[in-house]
C-alpha cells in the first residue's frame, strides 16, 4: 500500500502530531478546515495496523489544524492511543498516509513505514 510520506513528531511538551500535506487534501477534495473535529480509530488495512482519521466516523476526537503563516497542517495524535494499541511510533518516524474509504467512510489511513 503506497501513499504519501510524512513524519510523526513528538515534542518535549508531550504533544505529538502528524503533518498532513495540505495540497494533498485539496487534490482529493477533502474539505477539512482549521480546528475541524476529526475522529481517529485503530484499523487494520491490507494486514497493516494503523490509524484511520475521518470526519465521518465515531472515535477519539482530535483537531485538524492549519497554520496560514507557515502553510502547515497537522493532526494531533494522543500518545496514549498509540501505546494502548501497540503502535510503536517514535519521533521522526516516517508515516505513510493513504487516502482511503473504509467501511464506506472517506478518510486518511496512517501507518508506520516498514524498515528495509
Amino acid at each position: 500500500m503506497n501513499g504519501l510520506e510524512t513524519k510523526y513528531l513528538h515534542y518535549k511538551t508531550g504533544k505529538s502530531e502528524v503533518t498532513i500535506p495540505r495540497k494533498s487534501l485539496k487534490i482529493i477534495s477533502f474539505s477539512w478546515k482549521h480546528k475541524d473535529n476529526v475522529f481517529l480509530v485503530i484499523r487494520e488495512v491490507d494486514g497493516q495496523k494503523g490509524l484511520f482519521l475521518s470526519k465521518e466516523i465515531e472515535g477519539h476526537m482530535t483537531r485538524y489544524l492549519y497554520y496560514r503563516n507557515s502553510n502547515k497542517s497537522a493532526v494531533t495524535i494522543p500518545r496514549a492511543i498509540l501505546k494502548a494499541n501497540n503502535l510503536d511510533w517514535n519521533n521522526g518516524d516516517t508515516i505513510i498516509l493513504v487516502f482511503k474509504e473504509i467501511d464506506g467512510k472517506n478518510g486518511l489511513f496512517l501507518r508506520k513505514k516498514k524498515e528495509n
